[in-house]
C-alpha cells in the first residue's frame, strides 16, 4: 500500500469512529474518560493522522457498543474497490 492509500485509508477509519461517537451522542472528552485514549489522539484518529493500534480499537469499539467488523466494514469496502 502506497502513502497515499495508507493516508485514505486511516482517513476513513477516523470517519467511522467520528460517525460512531456521534451517534453514541459522546463527545471526544466523554470518550477519552471511557477509553483512557487521550482526547488530542481520538481527535487524529477521527482525522485520520494517527494510526490507531488494535488495542486502541477495540478499546473505542468497547465504548462505542460497536464490533471492530462494523466498525471497519466501509474500510475493508474501500479496500476490495482500490
Amino acid at each position: 500500500m502506497d502513502k497515499k492509500a495508507l493516508e485514505q485509508f486511516y482517513t476513513v477509519i477516523g470517519n467511522e469512529v467520528r460517525m460512531a461517537r456521534s451517534k453514541s451522542g459522546l463527545s471526544q472528552t466523554e470518550l477519552f474518560k471511557k477509553t483512557g485514549i487521550h482526547r488530542e489522539t481520538i481527535s487524529r484518529i477521527e482525522c485520520g493522522s494517527q494510526q490507531l493500534s488494535v488495542h486502541q480499537l477495540i478499546l473505542l469499539c468497547k465504548a462505542l457498543n460497536q464490533t471492530p467488523d462494523k466498525l471497519l466494514k466501509k474500510v475493508m469496502d474501500y479496500e476490495t474497490d482500490s
